[in-house]
């Protein structure tokens, strides 16, 4: 049984937008390059996951009972660290290669495991983006499969399966 008190995702806020909104939305974040698929429905983001610092955003990870692996970029390399494997040495390193990102942009994700063990489609688990906007570091971005929708405070009656949701600050 998960402790609801750590799926903290659960407070992330996901209503349906048209992709017009959605394009209309990405150059905020500087990044136009979604690639949609056939299947996908689109959401705003209200309420996103933000920190100060990637430490924070990293140790608020590592208490998600659904936390998988982050995925931080170093230059032109992407590494994938399982949940399992981040000490706090490794943790520190992790925040050293987001923080020496030029983009700071798409340079650190969170990939969590499947909200529901058994549904088809589990398997596309759900991935949170982050990117640096003034003094904050913000999950702007958010990939699931609509079973595993739950991890998120999902509005949307029937998604497609994919559902692409992005943040607009206020």
């Amino acid at each position: 049984m998960l402790d609801k008190n750590r799926v903290w995702t659960r407070n992330i806020i996901l209503e349906e937008i048209t992709k017009e909104e959605f394009r209309t939305i990405e150059p905020f974040w500087g990044n136009c390059a979604n690639i949609p698929f056939l299947d996908e429905t689109y959401a705003r983001i209200f309420n996103p996951v933000a920190a100060k610092s990637y430490e924070d955003l990293i140790q608020k990870f590592c208490v998600h009972p659904l936390a998988l692996r982050l995925n931080v970029r170093g230059g032109k390399h992407w590494y994938h660290i399982p949940k399992r494997g981040i000490s706090p040495e490794i943790a520190s390193n992790i925040a050293q290669l987001a923080y020496n990102d030029k983009l700071q942009t798409n340079n650190f994700e969170m990939k969590f495991q499947s909200y529901q063990q058994d549904a088809y489609g589990a398997q596309q688990r759900a991935l949170i983006s982050f990117a640096r906007k003034g003094n904050s570091i913000i999950g702007y971005k958010v990939r699931v499969h609509r079973k595993n929708r739950g991890l998120f405070d999902c509005r949307i009656e029937s998604p497609f399966p994919f559902i692409s949701a992005i943040y607009r600050p206020e």
